[in-house]
C-alpha cells in the first residue's frame, strides 16, 4: 500500500522542476536591451521622477516534495547603509546623466511641479519590505525597497519588460500578490504625464534589482520513487529584466533593461556544502542544502553601487544613442 501511495503521488507530480542558473555577464560588460526603441526618438530633456533600488536580503526555494534551501543576510545588512547606498547610486546616476550631454531637469524644479508633488503624495512609505514564497520555479524573495529622499517609489507593470516566450507574459517573482496589487493601484502614468507636460520633458523611472544568490530546486522520478533536491549558490548581482530605465515621452514608453545579470563582486562567502537528508514530507528521499553564508558588509557596500553605476551608465548610453 505504501508503494502504491508513493506511486500515486509521483504520477501527480511533474517529472522535473528546476531553475537553471542563467548566463552571467562579465562585470565590465552590461548586456542592455531596449523595448519599443522608437519611443526614444526626439528625447532632448529629461526629469527623473522615480528611482528605486530593490535590495534582496533573503532568498529561498522549496521543491514540490519539500526539499528547501536558502540564504538570509537580513541581519547582516544595515538599513541605514542601504539608504546611504541608494543616495550614492542616485547621485552618481544624476551626475552621469548630466555629463552625457542631455538636458536634465534640476531636482529643485522637479520638486516644484504640481504634478510631481501629487505623484510623491501617492507613493508608499519607504523603505518598504516585501516577501514572497513559491514552491519550485523562482523561489521566494525577501526584499527591501529604498528610494532617494524626495522621490516616489514607482513599481508597476507599465514600466517593466514582461514579455515572455511567444505571446506569453512573465510575472515578477519578487513581488507579493498583495504588494503588487497595491503598487499597481495608483495610476502612475496619469501623474507622470502631468510632469511631462508641465516641464516639457521626458521622464525617467529607474529600478535597480539586487539579488543575493541563485536558487535551484528539482523533483526527479525513478519508478515508484521520487527524489527532491534544492540548492543555493551565492551570486550577488544586478538582476536582469527587473533592472530597468523606463523613458516616457508623451506617455509613450521605451523600456531599457538589463538583458543578463551582471556580477557585483564576491562579498558573499559560502561556509559549507550541501548535505543530504529527508524532505519535509519525511516519506520522500531528497536533499536539503545546509550551506551557510557570510557577508563582507563593507565590500557589499562598495560593490553594489559600483556595479549599479556600470549598468545605469549603459542605460544612459542606450538612450542617447537612439534619441
Amino acid at each position: 500500500m505504501f508503494r502504491h501511495a508513493i506511486a500515486g503521488l509521483v504520477l501527480a507530480s511533474s517529472a522535473l522542476v528546476s531553475l537553471a542558473v542563467p548566463a552571467v555577464a562579465d562585470a565590465g560588460e552590461p548586456v542592455v536591451a531596449v523595448h519599443d526603441i522608437g519611443n526614444l526618438k526626439g528625447v532632448k530633456r529629461v526629469a527623473v521622477t522615480s528611482f528605486v533600488v530593490q535590495y534582496v536580503v533573503a532568498q529561498q526555494t522549496t521543491s514540490r516534495g519539500g526539499a528547501s534551501s536558502g540564504i538570509d543576510l537580513g541581519k547582516d545588512i544595515d538599513p541605514a547603509r542601504l539608504q546611504q547606498a541608494t543616495e550614492q547610486i542616485y547621485a552618481q546616476f544624476l551626475a552621469d546623466l548630466g555629463a552625457s550631454g542631455i538636458e536634465v531637469v534640476a531636482p529643485e524644479a522637479l520638486a516644484a511641479s504640481k504634478g510631481f508633488r501629487e505623484m510623491l503624495g501617492k507613493s508608499p512609505a519607504t523603505p518598504l519590505a516585501m516577501s514572497t514564497w513559491s514552491r519550485g520555479k523562482d523561489g521566494g524573495y525577501s526584499s527591501v525597497f529604498h528610494v532617494p529622499k524626495g522621490l516616489p517609489m514607482v513599481v508597476r507593470d507599465d514600466y517593466e519588460y514582461l514579455k515572455g516566450r511567444g505571446l506569453g507574459q512573465v510575472t515578477d517573482p519578487s513581488l507579493s500578490i498583495g504588494g503588487g496589487i497595491k503598487l499597481a493601484s495608483t495610476n502612475w502614468r496619469y501623474y507622470d504625464k502631468a510632469v511631462q507636460d508641465a516641464l516639457q520633458a521626458a521622464t525617467l523611472l529607474v529600478r535597480v534589482f539586487v539579488p543575493l544568490a541563485y536558487n535551484e530546486s528539482s523533483t526527479s522520478i525513478a519508478g515508484p520513487w521520487q527524489k527532491d533536491s534544492a540548492k543555493t549558490t551565492a551570486g550577488l548581482r544586478i538582476g536582469e529584466r527587473f533592472t530597468r530605465m523606463a523613458v516616457v515621452q508623451d506617455d509613450e514608453i521605451a523600456k531599457i533593461y538589463l538583458g543578463e545579470p551582471l556580477l557585483a563582486g564576491d562579498s558573499i562567502i559560502a561556509n559549507q556544502g550541501a548535505k543530504s537528508g529527508f524532505t519535509a514530507s519525511k516519506l520522500l528521499f531528497g536533499s536539503k542544502n545546509n550551506e551557510s553564508f557570510a557577508l563582507d558588509a563593507d565590500q557589499y557596500f562598495q560593490d553594489v553601487p559600483a556595479a549599479s553605476a556600470k549598468v545605469l551608465n549603459a542605460f544612459i548610453k542606450a538612450m542617447n544613442d537612439n534619441r
